[in-house]
């Protein structure tokens, strides 16, 4: 079953541009997600440099630029399920390391509301 999505406004027929059902499904998604106020935090990988225990701590990190090279690849998306996931874990990810108070779990509370 998948979620209440807001941001489905390019979602008109089974192909756009010659590309696949899966990327008319998560394209407009990602790229608003791209241009959210909040998304700053969830643009590129974690540096494991600013933030050592990040990934001892994180097993399956995600972020916005790999969810976009995945979309663009055309490959990994099978189904729009596994974005969905995918989303999810990247902000489930953000409240998982970091507390309640900090504007990066805030970043991803908002976020994550405005999507799904």
């Amino acid at each position: 079953m998948l979620p209440h999505i807001r941001n489905l406004d390019c979602i008109h027929a089974l192909t756009y541009k010659g590309k696949s059902p899966k990327i008319i499904f998560s394209y407009p998604i990602e790229q608003a997600m791209q241009d959210h106020p909040d998304a700053w935090p969830f643009k590129e990988p974690v540096d494991a440099r600013d933030v050592p225990d990040y990934y001892d701590i994180i097993k399956d990190p995600m972020d916005l630029k790999t969810m976009s090279k995945r979309v663009e690849s055309e490959l990994y998306y099978v189904t729009f399920e596994m974005f969905v996931a995918d989303v999810r874990r990247m902000f489930s990810n953000a409240r998982t390391y970091n507390s309640p108070e900090t504007i990066y779990y805030k970043c991803a509370t908002r976020h994550e509301c405005s999507h799904l």
